[in-house]
């Protein structure tokens, strides 16, 4: 398994709350750099390029053509709305021959509602949040994982109740932590090693909402496996770089949002 399929991780997040899959698969057939198949029920659909020397694909789609590059950055191609029975053509625009080896997939929006409705069940309200922290409550009805939506890193801190817990990686991805019954206060705080704090969550605290606690996750046997969420998206933003010329000199100022 590609540990970096933003579908496995989804649908893996499905299996723990016991839900039907949010992303369906759909037969393909791949020969060589080309890519074909057919709708099987009308939906939105997406691709996933699992051959990383891939980086280009144009796709036909009945009398649209679109096009997508940078796919080796594992992101999934968007196909719109496809009604059933419609054939996709894609190809693969690189040098080299490359084999179009991908996955095709139906999005399944009532399992989508269900899986909202699970992690509904345990919110995380929220009372503070700053550039650098994030604090609320949960109440637990069970001992369990707390899981949010945050992006895992090591320069989390985080504390339950006042007392220092373990942060734990949930799906190789993201930010958790395991709780008791019960309610808490919780808070967590961040500082990038090796960096000084800054704003590097200010628009987290908003993907906070979707925190759940997951009854009984930690007895589970169930190996955590993948990395992005469902409707989760990181909310990493990415260095915006200015220069400014003065008396003949460059610098250049970097600034993380």
């Amino acid at each position: 398994m590609d540990s970096g399929n933003p579908a496995h991780v989804q649908n893996d997040l499905c299996d723990v709350l016991d839900t039907e899959h949010v992303l369906l698969p759909n037969e393909r057939v791949t020969e060589g750099r080309k890519l074909t198949f057919t709708a099987e029920e009308t939906g939105d659909y997406y691709v996933y390029v699992t051959n990383k020397k891939v980086k280009e694909v144009t796709a036909v789609i009945g009398e649209q053509t679109e096009s997508f590059d940078n796919v080796d950055r594992g992101y999934f191609m968007e196909l719109g709305r496809i009604n059933k029975d419609v054939e996709v053509r894609l190809e693969a625009g690189d040098d080299g021959s490359p084999t179009l080896q991908a996955e095709v997939w139906r999005f399944n929006p009532q399992a989508l509602e269900a899986v909202y409705g699970k992690m509904n069940r345990n919110p995380m309200v929220l009372s503070r949040w700053t550039d650098t922290e994030l604090s609320g409550s949960i109440t637990a009805d069970t001992a369990g994982v707390m899981y949010t939506s945050i992006p895992y890193d090591k320069g989390w801190t985080i504390l339950v109740d006042g007392k220092a817990a373990a942060p734990r990686k949930m799906f190789d991805t993201f930010l958790a932590v395991d709780i008791s019954e019960g309610t808490h206060r919780i808070s967590f705080s961040y500082e990038p090693e090796g960096l000084g704090t800054g704003a590097w969550i200010t628009g987290v605290s908003a993907a906070v909402l979707g925190v759940t606690v997951l009854a009984g996750i930690s007895r589970r046997k169930k190996k955590d496996r993948a990395v992005s969420g469902y409707s989760i998206r990181k909310n990493h933003k990415k260095n915006k770089k200015s220069q400014k010329k003065e008396s003949g000199s460059k610098q250049e100022n970097r600034t993380r949002k």
